[in-house]
């Protein structure tokens, strides 16, 4: 499998998130966030840091319409 490739995604497609207290991150969403995660940690282990990069920016990506305040 080669290096990831970051597709950046347009800000109009992103998931509209309600910005109340109860709102809740998507388990899937949260899975697919931490899955990046764990594959920047492991690209760190190979000391290959565009893929951690690649890798965290994917997270961020996922994470970011939950983003409150």
């Amino acid at each position: 499998m080669g290096a990831a490739t970051f597709i950046p995604v347009p800000a109009a497609s992103l998931p509209v998130v309600n910005n109340s207290e109860d709102f809740v991150l998507d388990p899937g969403d949260a899975k697919l966030a931490q899955k990046h995660a764990r594959w920047a940690i492991s690209a760190l282990e190979y000391d290959d840091v565009n893929t951690a990069i690649e890798n965290l920016q994917k997270a961020i990506q996922v994470l970011r319409p939950y983003k409150q305040g």
